[in-house]
Protein backbone atom coordinates (compact mmCIF):
# COMPACT_ATOMS: atom_id res chain seq x y z
CA UNK A 1 0.00 0.00 0.00
CA UNK A 2 1.41 3.37 -0.93
CA UNK A 3 0.44 6.70 0.56
CA UNK A 4 -0.63 9.41 -1.87
CA UNK A 5 1.22 12.72 -1.76
CA UNK A 6 -0.39 15.51 0.26
CA UNK A 7 -2.89 17.72 -1.55
CA UNK A 8 -1.72 20.81 -3.38
CA UNK A 9 -1.69 24.00 -1.33
CA UNK A 10 -4.68 25.35 -3.26
CA UNK A 11 -6.75 22.38 -2.07
CA UNK A 12 -6.00 23.26 1.57
CA UNK A 13 -7.41 26.80 1.46
CA UNK A 14 -10.39 25.82 3.66
CA UNK A 15 -8.29 23.71 6.03
CA UNK A 16 -8.54 25.17 9.55
CA UNK A 17 -5.38 26.93 10.68
CA UNK A 18 -4.68 28.24 14.16
CA UNK A 19 -1.72 30.53 14.64
CA UNK A 20 -0.35 31.01 18.13
CA UNK A 21 1.35 34.24 19.02
CA UNK A 22 4.48 34.12 21.16
CA UNK A 23 4.32 35.62 24.65
CA UNK A 24 0.82 34.36 25.41
CA UNK A 25 -0.19 34.59 29.08
CA UNK A 26 -1.23 30.93 29.16
CA UNK A 27 0.26 27.81 27.54
CA UNK A 28 -1.09 27.28 24.05
CA UNK A 29 -1.19 23.49 24.03
CA UNK A 30 -1.13 20.61 26.45
CA UNK A 31 -0.80 16.85 26.40
CA UNK A 32 -0.60 13.96 28.81
CA UNK A 33 2.37 11.67 28.36
CA UNK A 34 3.88 8.65 30.09
CA UNK A 35 6.83 9.71 32.20
CA UNK A 36 9.02 6.77 31.13
CA UNK A 37 9.34 4.75 27.94
CA UNK A 38 9.27 0.96 27.79
CA UNK A 39 12.99 0.84 28.70
CA UNK A 40 12.59 2.97 31.84
CA UNK A 41 14.12 6.09 30.28
CA UNK A 42 12.54 9.49 30.85
CA UNK A 43 10.31 10.20 27.90
CA UNK A 44 10.65 13.56 26.18
CA UNK A 45 7.41 15.59 26.13
CA UNK A 46 7.64 16.13 22.37
CA UNK A 47 7.34 12.44 21.57
CA UNK A 48 6.23 11.65 18.02
CA UNK A 49 4.19 8.46 17.84
CA UNK A 50 4.70 6.10 14.93
CA UNK A 51 3.53 2.83 16.54
CA UNK A 52 0.27 2.76 14.58
CA UNK A 53 -1.73 2.75 17.83
CA UNK A 54 -2.67 6.45 17.67
CA UNK A 55 -5.61 7.77 15.67
CA UNK A 56 -3.42 9.86 13.39
CA UNK A 57 -0.18 7.86 13.37
CA UNK A 58 1.41 7.58 9.94
CA UNK A 59 1.16 4.28 8.09
CA UNK A 60 3.97 1.78 8.75
CA UNK A 61 5.62 2.38 5.37
CA UNK A 62 6.39 6.02 6.31
CA UNK A 63 9.30 5.36 8.63
CA UNK A 64 10.89 8.47 10.05
CA UNK A 65 7.55 10.26 10.49
CA UNK A 66 5.33 10.49 13.56
CA UNK A 67 2.45 12.37 15.14
CA UNK A 68 2.71 14.57 18.22
CA UNK A 69 -0.72 14.76 19.86
CA UNK A 70 -1.72 18.07 21.51
CA UNK A 71 -4.92 19.61 22.82
CA UNK A 72 -6.05 23.16 23.53
CA UNK A 73 -7.57 22.22 26.91
CA UNK A 74 -6.47 19.88 29.68
CA UNK A 75 -9.70 17.85 29.55
CA UNK A 76 -9.17 17.28 25.83
CA UNK A 77 -5.63 16.06 26.54
CA UNK A 78 -7.06 13.67 29.15
CA UNK A 79 -9.61 12.32 26.68
CA UNK A 80 -6.96 11.97 23.96
CA UNK A 81 -4.72 9.97 26.31
CA UNK A 82 -7.28 7.89 28.23
CA UNK A 83 -10.42 7.99 26.07
CA UNK A 84 -10.12 4.37 24.95
CA UNK A 85 -10.03 3.07 28.54
CA UNK A 86 -13.23 1.90 30.21
CA UNK A 87 -11.54 1.78 33.61
CA UNK A 88 -8.40 3.75 34.46
CA UNK A 89 -6.34 2.46 37.36
CA UNK A 90 -4.73 5.00 39.67
CA UNK A 91 -1.21 3.72 38.90
CA UNK A 92 -1.84 4.23 35.17
CA UNK A 93 -2.84 7.84 35.78
CA UNK A 94 0.15 8.40 38.07
CA UNK A 95 2.53 7.04 35.41
CA UNK A 96 1.57 10.03 33.24
CA UNK A 97 1.99 13.77 33.53
CA UNK A 98 0.40 16.86 32.05
CA UNK A 99 2.76 18.83 29.80
CA UNK A 100 1.97 22.40 28.81
CA UNK A 101 3.69 24.02 25.84
CA UNK A 102 3.80 27.69 24.94
CA UNK A 103 5.22 29.27 21.79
Amino acid sequence: MSVPPPPAVAQLEDFPVHQVEGGAAEPAFCRIVRRYDEHGRIRQPLFFSSSGLGRFDPPPNLSGYGTCYFAREEIAAFIERFGAYRVILQDVIEANELIQVAP
